[in-house]
């Protein structure tokens, strides 16, 4: 693949891999504070990037139950849910 012209930054697909994969591996039940740290770590790189890990987030993450500002996440489930309908619904008036 061409790196000029790639769809998604570099610097944005590696983080998003390693996000990907720890939230894989991750116990949702267990309170491993060095593990929710690592995640935090790396959701807070993801913004400072200007790469929102919302989306990949709550696919993985349980929403009963887990508080998502532990892990470093600016928008709850609902807000992101909502962000998905109203891109879906552009999407829809577009066509």
């Amino acid at each position: 693949m061409d790196r000029i012209n790639r769809d998604i930054p570099l610097q944005h697909q590696f983080l998003y891999e390693t996000i990907k994969y720890e939230l894989k591996k991750h116990d949702w039940n267990d309170d491993d504070s060095c593990h929710k740290a690592k995640i935090r770590g790396l959701i807070n790189d993801a913004y400072d990037i200007d790469f929102d890990p919302c989306r990949l987030f709550y696919e993985f993450c349980p929403v009963e139950g887990i508080d998502e500002r532990e892990y470093g996440m600016k928008k709850t489930w609902e807000e992101t849910m909502d962000e998905i309908a109203n891109e879906a619904n552009i999407k829809e008036t577009v066509r």
